[in-house]
């Protein structure tokens, strides 16, 4: 990318008849949906938002989980079984997105 001077202008597909017309196809669907996405940078802000989640997962998510487990307290009901296995470690999140255990 450097030496082109910051991109070119296309890219050329050489085709032969060694696959059939849909595995072509096929082909061309993966290069257009995962390869040129990363080189145009179209999917940049999708992976820094990926990211972002997967790194303060406790404060994205911990309200929500908070909210759902007080709606089963709040109206006198357990929260089921299971659940705090399905939060995947977020149920000891408070409403002010600190840990009710002291923790982050």
């Amino acid at each position: 990318m450097e030496l082109s001077g910051g991109g070119f202008g296309g890219v050329m597909f050489r085709a032969h008849e060694w696959a059939n017309r849909e595995q072509t196809l096929r082909s061309y669907e993966l290069f257009a949906r995962y390869v040129m996405p990363r080189f145009q940078g179209s999917m940049d802000t999708l992976y820094a938002s990926n990211a972002f989640t997967r790194e303060n997962r406790r404060e994205v998510v911990g309200r929500n989980v908070e909210a759902v487990r007080r709606a089963f307290t709040d109206t006198g009901r357990a929260v089921p079984k299971g659940f705090e296995d399905r939060t995947l470690g977020i149920q000891d999140v408070g409403v002010d997105g600190k840990s009710e255990t002291g923790k982050t």
